[in-house]
């Protein structure tokens, strides 16, 4: 290695106390500095004149200056509002729930007369999907072609 690089070993910096110091001007303002250290090395292969070992170290300083009026402007055209989102279309939400909205599913008879129906996953992961994990349905037979309407039960209140 060459005698005119400086080897490094990073060290971990553990706070000791509070990183933040608090100061009160004259004037009623209020300073607070914030120091963290960001990286901290020691020297391997070199050590300071007096012989001592010599660090690296990268420290970051924040600093909150409170006016005691605690107010502050900025122009209007700096002021970031957030926009409400455009609702979809009806047509797009349409052809979106066509995407998964059916599936095919299985009606299940167990030997102790307890019934279940499957309900495949690509359905269930649909964004749409109104169930949730223990959610109580209700099931209504309609129709001339005995459909099975499936809805989430609600209680009257």
């Amino acid at each position: 290695m060459s005698s005119d690089k400086v080897t490094f070993k990073l060290l971990e910096a553990k706070l000791i106390g509070t990183d933040t110091v608090n100061f009160r001007l004259e004037d009623g303002t209020n300073v607070k500095i914030r120091v963290e250290i960001d990286k901290c090395a020691i020297a391997e292969n070199f050590k300071n004149p007096d012989g001592s070992d010599h660090y690296m170290i990268n420290p970051s300083i924040k600093l909150t200056i409170l006016p005691k009026s605690k107010t502050f402007t900025i122009p209007r055209d700096k002021i970031n509002v957030p926009r409400s989102p455009k609702p979809l279309p009806d047509n797009l939400i349409r052809w979106l729930r066509k995407m998964v909205g059916k599936a095919t599913g299985t009606f299940y008879r167990r030997e102790n007369n307890q019934n279940f129906i499957y309900v495949p996953l690509s359905l269930v992961e649909d964004t749409y999907f109104p169930l949730k994990h223990g959610d109580k349905i209700k099931f209504t037979i309609k129709g001339k072609n005995l459909k099975i309407e499936v809805k989430k039960w609600r209680k009257k209140s």
